[in-house]
């Protein structure tokens, strides 16, 4: 049994892997609410060191979000605006027969710029690519060789049959 409480020689093989703990929270998936989710943590908590595993080619790579303004808070719309990119105000026009359409505000979030902002920070780090097997309160399995620890996992991968440690 580990010292976080992960029965390591259960779920591995002790002389496969490697053990340490580099990082009080890890954030499993590169998704936008995992993205935004470790850069408002670390914003929160200077003092936090956030591990973010990316399993995709490169994180956010050519992905932008456009968001309804109506659909989120006005707080929420200013906690993204470092990440947009460009906005389009809500304007009335004119349908083929002639009836007034009215289209909503909204926002194109950038990948691109949620991705320099994480490389920017001191206290988040990425492993791109990271080929996660499993998955435990407080431990991850990359790759089946590999074990990297921290106080608080979250798994934010989308929801399917993802394997779990036992601990």
């Amino acid at each position: 049994m580990s010292d976080n409480g992960v029965n390591t020689e259960q779920a591995f093989d002790a002389e496969t892997h490697s053990a340490k703990t580099d990082a009080d929270v890890l954030i499993v998936g590169g998704s936008l609410a995992n993205c935004l989710s470790a850069l408002w943590m670390a914003q929160a908590n200077p003092n936090l060191l956030i591990g973010l595993l990316d399993f995709g080619p490169s994180l956010l790579e050519s992905q932008d979000w456009l968001l309804l303004d109506d659909c989120i808070s006005a707080r929420q719309l200013r906690r993204l605006q470092p990440y947009i990119s460009k906005r389009w105000p809500s304007v009335a026009t004119a349908s083929s027969s002639g009836q007034t359409v009215h289209s909503l505000a909204c926002s194109l979030v950038s990948g691109e710029k949620i991705r320099s902002y994480l490389e920017a920070s001191p206290r988040i780090e990425v492993l791109p690519k990271a080929k996660v097997t499993a998955v435990a309160p407080t431990a991850v399995e990359i790759s089946s060789d590999d074990l990297v620890t921290a106080p608080l996992v979250l798994d934010g991968r989308p929801v399917r049959n993802h394997r779990s440690m036992s601990h």
